[in-house]
Formats: structure tokens, C-alpha cells, sequence
């Protein structure tokens, strides 16, 4: 998982980083600190021993020389090493610095090769000389390895308090996540197991006064809302299915009374009927449509599976009165016999829509139906649809010019797709006709 994807592990690499960051400034600050007081430091030390010395021996001459594990003391140049007494021989009273392998003086005289591995590169040797009465000289030089030692010392120190600080920032940022990313858990866990039957409210409760309770409050605030929306969303499908079906079948019965009288006979009178009784079944069809769409259900709906055959032939002798009068006819090629598992209506208006606007935009020639294994296809030899009409087709209230509709059986089947997981494509060239194409979804 990448850490951009992941809070809590950006919650643990941030404070890695920034633990790493600190340990490794104070790291450096101490370094450089070390090493730019180190000269001031020796020089200060052995100038302190130097007159410390002088002192005593003023007043007592049998005083010791000046002993510690990293100085060494001479009274005199005569048991100095010989190449060390070149070095030191005439210089005047102060602190001075050579370049000499100051390891290889201090081992020989003080025979400590057992006790730590020597360095033999020659570097900077830091000694003192003073005038005592008597015209005796006193030379103090300060062992300079001890404190490569203590450096290299202070140098573990800092990288394992660099590791130390990692775990303890993993340790930290590893509680400070959980703490933080656990409420968002909690509240993720709510919105995601509510459904609009079954919106949670009083959840944020639960949640401290701090910027996720403000959030789940937030959220509370707003599937309350929801909820109050579905609730009237339901109420009007309910009206609405039963308000405008009432109609609809009241106006189809009288249809079908009126076909019934002797004043039906008339050509006139029947043809104004059958345009009534076609109408009722549009109205019919465009209420059914909108009402499986204003439906809170799964894709999978609960029924039996519908033939594909007799709800091609019924769309077809449904929309025929659309080209009587044109050069026009119908073929439909049967290809398979397909079942699919989703309900006949759903399916009847899918198919019915499809067929009715390759109706009513050819003029002349042919629309083909092809009923195959899994889609069902419709092609026409039609006006066409312009290229840039056709990329938003299936958008509300987008339509041809030449169309007498209002845009919006499209997306009508479009959202049926969406909704039952098929796929709706459409290929169009002007002048030479459209081809759509209903594809269902295999289970």
C-alpha cells in the first residue's frame, strides 16, 4: 500500500522523519561544538596545569609533577624521547601545537599498547612550556588519543541515540495514530454501514468534543437531511405511482369502451382513438420508467428472468405506427433466444426506446432488430446523428434538431444500464443511419 493511501503510516514516517531530523541537528551541533572548542579546551587545560604547577613548585620544589590519564609531565628535556626533545628544546614559555604521531610518544612512554589500538597517523600534539625559579622548565603535553577516544565515544553515543530516537518515534507516532486515525475509524464504520432504510442518527455522542466530534456531527447533521430527503422521495413515488396510474388506467378503459360503440367504426373516429390508445401506452411506458428509476433497490432484482424475443416483436408492433406511411420496414433477425435475469418492464422499456427513435428518424429503408446471444441491436439507414451531438446523446434533454421529443428517452436507457449493470453503445453517421446497441450483463 503506498504511504500516500495509508493515514497512519504517514502519521508514523512523519514523526520517524522528524525524530531523525532533531537526533541528527543536535548530532551535528554537538560535533562541531566538540570540535571547534577542542583547541580553546587543551590550550586552556594545559596553561591551567602549567601555572597550577609553578605555583606549588614555588613554594615546595619536591612538589609531583602534574599525573592524569591523558597528560604526561617532564621536568627537564633529559628523559624526553629524542625526537620530542628536538621539537620542545629552546622554545620560550606558552602553549604550543605540533604535528607529530603524539600516539607513538604517549604509548612508549607510558607503555599502554595493550590498552587501546593506536593511531599512527602523525597529528596536532598539544604541550606546554613554562619557566620554574631555579631557570628549571616544566613541559606538559596532553595525550590527544584519549580524546580521539572520547570523540569516537561520543560518536556511539550519538548514533545509538539516533536509533534510539527512530524506535522511540516509531513507538510514538505508532500510539499518536491510533489515536487519531480509531475515531475516524468509528465514524468511516458508521457511514458505511448505513443504507437509506436505515440512516443512524445520535452517533455523534459518542465522539469527543474535538475536530471529529465537529465532523461527526457534520456528518449526523447531513444523513438527517438524507434521511428526510428519501422520506419524501418515497412519499411521492408512492403518490405519484398511484395519482398517475389512476388516470392512465381510467383514460385505457374508456379506450376501450369507446372502440366498443358504432361511432368507432367511422376511419376518422378510429384512427383518433388508436392515437389516444397509443399515447395511454406511451404515458404508460414513460411512468414505468420512471418509477423502477426512483426505486431505492439493488440491480438484482427480485423476480423472475424475462424472454428477449416476445419484448422485441411487442416493441416492434408497438412503435409500427411510427413509419406506416414510409418507405420504411422492419427485420428482425433472430440470432439466439436470450433469458435475462431482470424484470420484463425494465427490459420492455429499454428495448421500446430504442426501437421508437429509429422510428421516428428514418425516412426511408430499413431498421434491422438483431436479437443475439447477449444484446440486442438496432440499426436504421436514418437521418444520423451529428458528431457533436452525439458524445452527450445520452444527457437529459440532449437531442437531434429533427427530433420531436424532449431528450430524454436516452437517458432514460442509459440510467436503466447504470442501474442493472448493462452497457449502452451508440455508433451514428449523418446521412447514413445509427446503429445502438443493448448489452447485457452475464451472470
Amino acid at each position: 500500500m503506498k504511504i500516500r493511501n495509508n493515514l497512519r503510516l504517514r502519521f508514523i514516517v512523519s514523526f520517524c522523519l522528524f525524530a531523525l531530523l532533531l537526533a541528527a541537528v543536535f548530532a551535528i551541533i554537538i560535533l562541531e561544538q566538540e570540535r571547534s572548542l577542542a583547541d580553546e579546551f587543551f590550550q586552556r587545560r594545559i596553561q591551567s596545569e602549567l601555572e597550577y604547577f609553578a605555583d606549588r613548585y614555588r613554594l615546595n620544589p619536591q612538589t609531583p609533577l602534574p599525573v592524569a590519564e591523558d597528560i604526561q609531565s617532564y621536568l627537564g628535556t633529559d628523559k624526553m624521547p629524542g625526537y620530542i626533545k628536538q621539537t620542545v628544546e629552546n622554545l620560550p614559555d606558552g602553549v604550543y601545537e605540533r604535528d607529530i604521531d603524539a600516539d607513538e610518544f604517549f604509548d612508549r612512554v607510558q607503555n599502554r599498547t595493550s590498552r587501546r589500538q593506536r593511531i599512527r597517523e602523525p597529528h596536532d600534539l598539544y604541550f606546554g612550556v613554562k619557566t620554574l625559579s631555579g631557570k628549571q622548565k616544566v613541559y606538559i603535553f596532553i595525550d590527544f588519543e584519549f580524546w580521539h577516544q572520547k570523540e569516537r565515544e561520543l560518536r556511539a553515543h550519538s548514533f545509538w541515540s539516533f536509533i534510539a530516537a527512530t524506535f522511540i518515534a516509531i513507538f510514538l507516532g505508532l500510539i499518536t495514530a491510533n489515536r487519531v486515525i480509531n475515531p475516524l475509524k468509528r465514524l468511516m464504520e458508521v457511514v458505511n454501514n448505513s443504507d437509506p432504510d436505515n440512516i443512524p442518527t445520535g452517533f455523534s455522542q459518542v465522539f469527543k468534543n474535538d475536530e471529529f466530534g465537529a465532523l461527526a456531527k457534520s456528518f449526523e447533521s447531513l444523513l438527517i437531511r438524507v434521511k428526510k430527503f428519501i422520506k419524501r422521495e418515497h412519499q411521492f413515488t408512492r403518490d405519484a405511482s398511484h395519482e398517475l396510474r389512476t388516470p392512465v388506467t381510467v383514460i385505457k378503459g374508456a379506450v376501450e369502451l369507446l372502440k366498443m360503440t358504432p361511432a368507432c367504426e367511422e376511419t376518422m373516429v378510429d384512427k383518433l382513438v388508436k392515437r389516444i390508445e397509443r399515447s395511454t401506452l406511451d404515458m404508460e411506458t414513460t411512468i414505468e420508467s420512471l418509477l423502477w428509476l426512483a426505486r431505492e433497490a439493488e440491480t438484482k432484482e427480485s423476480g423472475p428472468n424475462a424472454e428477449l424475443l416476445p419484448l422485441v416483436q411487442n416493441a416492434m408492433e408497438q412503435n409500427r405506427h411510427l413509419i406506416s406511411g414510409k418507405a420504411v420496414e422492419f427485420d428482425l433477425q433472430v440470432n439466439a433466444t436470450p433469458v435475462v435475469s431482470a424484470p420484463a418492464g425494465v427490459l420492455s422499456i429499454a428495448i421500446s426506446n430504442l426501437i421508437r427513435n429509429a422510428c421516428q428518424f428514418t425516412i426511408q429503408g430499413k431498421i434491422v432488430v438483431s436479437l443475439n446471444q447477449n444484446s440486442v441491436e438496432v440499426s436504421d439507414t436514418g437521418v444520423g446523428i451529428g458528431e457533436e451531438i452525439l458524445k452527450d446523446i445520452t444527457k437529459p434533454s440532449v437531442s437531434s434538431p429533427k427530433s420531436n421529443g424532449f431528450g430524454f428517452g436516452l437517458d432514460i436507457v442509459s440510467r436503466l444500464c447504470s442501474r442493472f449493470g448493462w452497457q449502452l453503445t451508440i455508433e451514428s453517421t449523418p446521412g447514413q443511419g445509427t446503429k445502438t446497441c443493448l448489452i447485457f450483463r452475464q451472470d
